[in-house]
């Protein structure tokens, strides 16, 4: 291969750029706030995304949260990713009713991927939120104004005190790099409605058919189906002012969502649009995608943990990964619904078909082998930032289909993973505890599909 040095290449380079603009899709059949529910989910909101070229990744979800004033001497608390407010989302062909997405226990899935599948040149140009949400910071005083900035699924604490992280308990400053490290509480403002303006983008449902950074066309409606999360999943009440898990925690008086919207990132440019349809109508586009499932198991009191997962094809043609965590139960814990810290795990390993995965002798959690050899590779540049962050913020396994190489840099348009097309295959894990505890292991499958986008309409198998 001839390299030619920049200076002696005369022939003119044509460029033919993309252009976005963002139309907005209101939901349907929804005029005014919708009530959530202090413990069940509701929905859903349901909006309708014509036939036009977009690109998911680069689309957004806009809203405003409403947090009811708390009660005397109290404050609001609000978990920090806002992705946390959704418990499902689908998108699914009017046509050929072919699911390019369903992934319930959405708040669970977005804590365990978000973190790790986010690289840290993203994160630290995240919209950050005010240190506090009132109705004062607002540029007036009602809620119809917007905030000077919407926040979106996750951001840096840009602060140096403690309550930013996780609370006293865990000693933000011993334990995180706390200007830089990511924010996971916001705290409100004592006996003050908390009001927060939040813009996801779709590059945030980690390897979905939302985050696909592809101009696609779909010749028929796409319905695009959010979920809202109860609100205990993401919202409490305590009169600690700078202790989210101090005192006694209560739930918010109420919820609401108002203003929402998707801004959907069209192509503007007609040379580009006249290809991409041309294509779709007549050989037709045919793409992998990220297509995940959310198990949950939950272990009774004890200091042995273990549970198994059959693969199937059900879950995709390949599997690209598995990311794991317990989830504690305890209604003390610091947001407890959403925390997935190392807590009092000391040992553990995960087994393809009997065969330990990674480390054959299991991870000691307690000479950081979790963070060294497990899964470090997985995190890198990342949102995680350092083993302080890993265990006491985020603590996470990953079991890698994709190679060796962090997690936000996985490709799912690519063919990849593990093949589970021909046969099942069993994983499991065993994980030992310093004491007895109670946990509900959540388990992300990422598993990876093919969709065929035609003139007949879509087809995703």
């Amino acid at each position: 291969m001839e390299q030619i040095s920049e200076e002696l290449k005369y022939a003119p380079v044509v460029n033919n750029h993309s252009t976005t603009a963002f139309r907005k899709i209101s939901p349907q059949g929804i005029s005014t706030g919708i009530t959530l529910s202090t413990g069940s989910s509701v929905g859903p909101s349901e909006f309708v995304l014509p036939p036009t070229v977009f690109c998911p990744s680069k689309s957004r979800l806009n809203f405003q949260l409403d947090i009811t004033a708390p009660t005397a001497s109290n404050y609001n608390w609000l978990d920090a990713n806002l992705l946390s407010t959704i418990s499902r989302v689908v998108l699914y062909d009017t046509n050929t009713n072919a699911v390019w997405l369903d992934c319930s226990n959405f708040e669970k899935y977005a804590a365990l991927t978000v973190p790790a599948g986010t690289s840290y040149d993203e994160f630290k140009t995240k919209a950050t939120s005010w240190q506090t949400i009132t109705y004062a910071q607002k540029l007036t005083d009602t809620s119809s104004q917007a905030q000077l900035f919407p926040c979106e699924d996750i951001h840096k604490s840009n602060s140096l005190v403690n309550v930013t992280h996780l609370g006293t308990v865990a000693a933000g400053v011993t334990a995180f790099n706390s200007f830089e490290g990511r924010k996971y509480v916001i705290p409100g403002t004592v006996t003050v409605k908390s009001i927060i303006d939040v813009s996801l983008p779709f590059s945030a449902f980690k390897f979905t058919a939302l985050a696909l950074n592809k101009q696609i066309y779909n010749p028929s409606n796409l319905v695009l189906q959010i979920y809202w999360n109860a609100v205990d999943n993401f919202a409490w009440q305590n009169t600690n002012a700078s202790d989210p898990a101090g005192t006694t925690l209560a739930s918010v008086a109420g919820a609401t969502i108002n203003n929402l919207s998707v801004q959907l990132a069209c192509e503007q440019n007609l040379t580009l649009i006249s290809k991409i349809q041309q294509q779709v109508m007549s050989s037709g586009i045919s793409i992998p995608i990220g297509y995940p499932t959310t198990t949950r198991q939950s272990i009774a009191s004890s200091s042995a943990h273990s549970y198994q997962l059959n693969l199937t094809k059900g879950y995709g043609q390949r599997i690209l990964a598995l990311i794991s965590a317990p989830f504690s139960t305890a209604s003390t814990a610091i947001n407890a619904k959403n925390s997935h810290i190392r807590g009092t795990l000391t040992t553990y390993n995960t087994f393809m078909n009997n065969i330990a995965t990674k480390y054959p002798n299991g991870y000691d959690c307690r000479l950081g082998q979790d963070f060294y050899f497990g899964n470090r590779e997985y995190v890198e540049n990342s949102t995680i930032q350092n083993a302080g962050d890993y265990a006491i913020g985020d603590w996470v396994h990953i079991d890698s289909f994709f190679g060796e190489k962090p997690l936000h840099q996985l490709d799912m348009t690519q063919i990849d993973g593990y093949d589970v097309g021909t046969s099942a295959s069993t994983w499991s894990v065993q994980a030992n505890l310093s004491a007895d505890g109670v946990a509900t292991w959540v388990t992300a499958i990422i598993g990876q599909k093919m969709l065929t986008m035609s003139s007949q309409g879509s087809m995703v198998a």
